[in-house]
C-alpha cells in the first residue's frame, strides 16, 4: 500500500512535486501522513510490535513522522493498550545510510 500512495514517485504523480517542495500547509502532508498512519495501525493490529521503524525519503519530511504518530494514535483510539508515539514509531537510527548498512551486515553475516 504505501509504495503506491505514499512513494516520493507516487506523491510526484499525484500532486506535481515531492512532498518536501510542497508548502507545510498543503493537503499532501496530512493525506500521506494518514496513509501511513494506517500502515502503523494495521501492523499494530496484526504483529503487536514494540517498534515501528518508518524511513525512507518522504519520510524525511519535516513534520511527518509526527502528523503520522498523531493520525494512528486517533485511529487506534487507545485500542491496544499502549499509547502510539515517538517511543512505537521512529526514524531509523541510522538515518539514510540504513539500508546500506543493514545490506553489508547482511552480506557479512552470510559470508560466515
Amino acid at each position: 500500500m504505501p509504495q503506491g500512495l505514499a512513494s516520493g514517485p507516487a506523491i510526484a504523480a499525484r500532486w506535481g512535486a515531492s512532498l518536501s517542495e510542497l508548502g507545510l500547509d498543503h493537503p499532501a502532508h496530512d493525506i500521506v501522513a494518514y496513509y501511513l498512519a494506517q500502515l502503523v495501525v494495521a501492523q499494530q493490529a496484526l504483529l503487536s510490535p514494540r517498534r515501528i521503524v518508518l524511513g525512507g525519503g518522504v519520510l524525511g519530511t519535516p513534520g511527518l513522522l509526527d502528523r503520522v504518530r498523531d493520525h494512528a494514535a486517533r485511529m487506534a483510539n487507545g485500542c491496544f493498550g499502549t499509547p502510539i508515539a515517538a517511543t512505537l514509531i521512529v526514524a531509523p537510527g541510522l538515518g539514510d545510510r540504513a539500508g546500506l548498512l543493514g545490506a553489508l551486515a547482511l552480506a557479512q553475516r552470510a559470508r560466515r
